[in-house]
């Protein structure tokens, strides 16, 4: 996105040129004005279009907008800090099944990366709920279907963590409190892990689960 925003000043540069003649001073004056343009509305974009999502409605379904959101915000954050990620495993990853994902969370950049590397996933998150309140982030977010759970009631966080699953083939786990939660609702029989789970390679797992569909109208009855 960062390079696509250079380019786009530097053709705007250039017609400059083309038309006025180069003086050195108001090229670079151009092209500083129009990259910082550039990023301005694309600020403004997100945040128009986070005023038509609302934390307070339930989310039936990810918004395709909000992924691209999610996905665009990613690698414009990354460019800036100059993260780079490196991945290892994606070819361990299952296709055309649902499977649990569960990651280390060092940063705030953690969930956003891996929505934009498995962007082909159409991945949901479970997520603590005051990273809602982060301006345009938090409601663009949860339109891309990141999900706040309460992790001081077990039965609002299954309710969440089946609304999560529901609305793509991956469930991302990253939070200890959230998978603290998970481990319970293990322990509980309402989520089976199938036997054939594994690892990325790394230390990273990979689970395929099934949601236990009597236990959970047991639950919540």
């Amino acid at each position: 996105m960062i390079l696509l925003f250079l380019l786009l000043s530097l053709a705007a540069v250039i017609i400059y040129v083309h038309f006025a003649g180069f003086v050195m001073w108001k090229t670079l004056l151009l092209f500083a004005g129009c990259f910082i343009a550039l990023n301005v509305l694309f600020l403004l974009f997100w945040a128009v279009v986070a005023i038509f999502v609302s934390t307070a409605k339930p989310i039936t379904k990810q918004s395709g907008i909000c992924r691209l959101g999610c996905i665009s915000v990613s690698s414009v954050m990354c460019g800036y800090a100059w993260v780079r990620t490196h991945i290892h495993g994606m070819d361990k990853l299952p296709t055309g099944e649902r499977f649990l994902f569960v990651c280390n969370h060092r940063s705030m950049f953690d969930p956003l990366i891996v929505m934009s590397k498995l962007r082909d996933y159409n991945i949901s998150f479970i997520s603590k709920p005051s990273n809602m309140r982060i301006p345009i982030v938090g409601r663009v977010s949860y339109g891309a279907g990141f999900l706040p759970i309460d992790r001081e009631n077990n039965r609002n966080a299954l309710k969440t963590i089946l609304t999560a699953a529901d609305l793509g083939p991956i469930l991302g786990i990253t939070q200890r409190s959230t998978r603290r939660i998970l481990q319970r609702l293990f322990e509980l029989g309402l989520i089976r892990v199938l036997p054939e789970s594994g690892s990325t390679g790394r230390g990273r797992p990979v689970h395929r689960y099934v949601f236990v569909k009597e236990a959970m109208d047991h639950s919540l009855a």
